[in-house]
């Protein structure tokens, strides 16, 4: 009967310390994907803009019947499971930032401040009448905090995902003109000398 009690005993110390790290490892992989769907939806809308150029889906069933996506994708971290659109109209909501995707406490050795690196983002992102345009992206609609931090975000509803086009000139293929320069076998390079 002693045995018992010692063995129950080692075996809810252990339980303690295992299911805190098993919590946590679900999370985080709960977080990777809703960053892989999050992305999967910026990748269907790019593809859908390409098509129509200029345009932007009406929703995303519409990316799903024109087969620019596979099916639609559910939220991981909310429970019902739906993302929040983000339209055309919120775009000036969303600035580009530096694109951080850390631990929280890591530095990348540029600045130990985190609002120095955080991007212009005012915050979760509010449902309002603003809602016209094309669909531009998703964002969670959970508010629970983050194990990591991305895009200088620590909360699920602050971490759109967004299509953002880039602008190019008539004649460049986008990229930018450094870069360009130093392609194998275009005028100006090295090897071409």
């Amino acid at each position: 009967m002693a045995g018992l009690l010692v063995a129950i005993s080692v075996m809810g110390v252990i339980m303690s310390i295992v299911l805190p790290v098993w919590s946590q490892a679900a999370k985080r992989e709960r977080e990777a994907e809703l960053v892989f769907r999050g992305e999967q939806y910026v990748r269907a809308i790019e593809l859908y803009q390409r098509q129509y150029v200029g345009a932007y889906p009406p929703d995303l069933e519409t990316l799903v019947d024109q087969r620019f996506l596979r099916r639609l994708y559910k939220d991981p971290m909310s429970d019902d499971g739906e993302f929040r659109l983000i339209y055309q109209s919120e775009a000036e909501d969303f600035q580009a930032g530096p694109a951080l995707d850390e631990e929280p406490g890591e530095s990348d050795g540029e600045s130990n401040n985190l609002e120095d690196r955080r991007p212009s983002f005012s915050g979760p992102i509010q449902t309002g009448s603003r809602s016209s345009g094309g669909v531009i992206g998703v964002v969670s609609t959970s508010s629970e905090p983050s194990l990591r931090i991305h895009n200088g975000s620590e909360n699920y509803d602050e971490w759109p995902f967004i299509y953002r086009p880039t602008s190019t000139s008539p004649g460049t293929d986008g990229t930018p003109t450094a870069i360009r320069g130093r392609r194998l076998g275009t005028p100006g390079s090295p090897r071409n000398r």
